[in-house]
């Protein structure tokens, strides 16, 4: 980690463009080279189950399924559409309370290829989805979500 530092700071003295925009690194596994996406890549995925403001809590975990391939600027695509994602729900409004309407806050924070490949930690924006105060918010299986990496 520690070269990447050094080798961006070169990069940014050096006057390249690229080197001065935020990005994220994915490392798709431990013995090939890390790839980086552009901040703010928009991620598109499919939640595998249903989700209720009523019930969630902050801190539980979904799973879902890129809907999409993850690229990275030039192209390569670092994790195939179908590639495992996990995310943590961040904020769980029941309408109750100070908030006074359901909310769900929901963040991006791992995804593999397979079962058999590592998982690779990533940090998306929170995406909220929100509600009123007498209709909770229900993602069901299958609703796609987008977020921005």
């Amino acid at each position: 980690m520690a070269e990447e530092a050094k080798a961006a700071k070169r990069q940014q003295q050096s006057g390249n463009p690229a080197a001065t925009s935020p990005i994220a690194a994915v490392n798709t596994a431990a013995s090939q080279p890390a790839y980086r996406v552009p901040a703010g890549t928009v991620v598109e995925v499919l939640l595998s189950r249903s989700l209720s403001s009523r019930t969630a809590g902050t801190g539980e975990e979904w799973p879902g399924k890129l809907a999409k391939d993850l690229k990275t600027a030039d192209g390569h695509v670092v994790m195939p559409a179908g590639s495992e994602v996990v995310g943590r729900i961040v904020l769980a409004s029941d309408g109750s309370g100070l908030r006074r309407k359901h909310e769900l806050g929901l963040r991006l924070y791992r995804m593999r290829k397979s079962d058999k490949d590592p998982w690779v930690d990533v940090l998306s924006r929170t995406s909220i989805q929100e509600g009123s105060a007498n209709a909770p918010v229900v993602p069901q299986a299958q609703h796609l979500l987008t977020f921005q990496l």
